[in-house]
């Protein structure tokens, strides 16, 4: 943008997803666009767009790039655009390009890309639920995200189905969750707090940006703030030990944990299995529930047998995978009858390249995913 002022804000949950956040102000009304280009287009039938939805998705081999581009005043359009690209030295070639434009001073678009696997089916969903403020929510068939871009300068309040009643005042807040809906992370960019049904999960006397992890036997809190700060969690179990670095100390009174932190802090929160005394018979294995895979991160020293535990509410016949960060598969264990309760994968590992994976579960009912590391 010519003689205007850009601000990006770039966040990527789950390393699955890149969401974006551009700011472009400028002294005088005039039109902003943003252009997203893909190697494909209309005419080849590689480019679908899907402007009532504020989205186009690009298709190149076995892959597909779902895009949503949307805005925080509700006024965004959208055209196609023909360009040219340069595939060789020697020749050019033409594609279709997403172009989306705001008339205003000032323009914040709201973005999210999303690569996935032609067979893995993807919805998206952009909606303006008031003046200032944009959600992008995406389903696939391994997890969902909800994306929210808040330009108020306030509290919001908000009802999303995906999650239900939900309030921030954060400038950013993006959640990655399980299929069936369940938050599995939640990332704050530039606020204070996150209430989810009514009952804070987190807060902090200060702004900060901070990504919370939460899987069954711990939590982990990674957060950057201006100064020394004290950040409150709600937790389902007792906790067992806090380390990490940054930390000062940390105290638990019921369900909150209190963390005193420094401007930079990691946190590993670990759980033994008694529920605080505000957890609900829901913290019980009702659902497919992963476990903390060992070792981890794996080491071609640790052996070559990754292995993970994970737990069945009822019998049923589960299927393994171990995917790459784009969702092909690498392993797929073969789907085999268990009854409930604990049980181990275990995935031969020693010939996989170094790289973040993710282990992915289902039962027949429900899915789930782990992330590991393989160095």
């Amino acid at each position: 943008y010519q003689d205007a002022d850009i601000i990006r804000h770039a966040v990527v949950p789950n390393g699955r997803y890149l969401v974006l956040a551009d700011e472009a102000s400028s002294t005088m009304t005039r039109v902003f666009t943003h252009q997203i280009h893909g190697n494909g287009s209309i005419e080849r039938g590689t480019y679908a767009p899907a402007y009532d939805n504020h989205s186009g998705t690009w298709t190149a081999g076995d892959m597909r790039l779902h895009a949503v581009v949307h805005d925080v005043a509700g006024t965004v359009t959208h055209a196609t655009v023909q360009r040219q690209h340069a595939p060789t030295s020697r020749r050019f070639d033409t594609h279709d390009a997403m172009y989306s434009t705001v008339r205003a001073r000032k323009a914040v678009f709201h973005s999210v890309l999303h690569p996935a696997a032609q067979h893995e089916e993807t919805e998206t969903v952009a909606t303006h639920p008031r003046h200032g403020v944009s959600v992008v929510h995406v389903r696939g068939t391994q997890d969902q995200l909800l994306s929210i871009v808040n330009t108020t300068g306030g509290d919001i309040a908000l009802s999303v189905p995906v999650t239900g009643d939900l309030e921030t005042d954060a400038f950013g807040l993006h959640s990655i969750l399980e299929t069936a809906g369940r938050p599995d992370s939640w990332m704050l960019d530039g606020g204070s707090f996150i209430r989810l049904h009514g009952r804070m999960l987190l807060s902090s006397s200060q702004s900060l940006r901070a990504t919370l992890r939460m899987e069954d036997t711990a939590w982990c809190l990674v957060s950057t703030c201006s100064q020394a700060t004290e950040i409150a969690l709600h937790v389902p179990f007792t906790v067992s030990a806090v380390a990490g670095a940054g930390i000062r100390g940390w105290t638990l009174h019921g369900s909150t944990l209190t963390l005193s932190v420094d401007e930079v802090a990691e946190a590993v929160i670990s759980f033994s299995s008694t529920p605080t005394h505000a957890a609900t018979a829901s913290a019980q294995p009702t659902r497919l529930k992963i476990h903390a895979p060992y070792p981890q991160p794996f080491h071609g020293g640790s052996g070559n047998i990754l292995t993970i535990p994970y737990e069945l509410p009822a019998a049923s016949t589960v299927r393994v995978s171990l995917c790459d960060m784009l969702g092909r598969r690498i392993q797929t264990l073969p789907a085999t009858f268990r009854p409930a309760g604990m049980h181990h994968a275990r995935f031969s590992v020693a010939d996989v390249p170094h790289g973040v994976y993710f282990v992915r579960f289902h039962d027949g009912r429900t899915g789930t995913q782990r992330h590991v590391i393989i160095r």
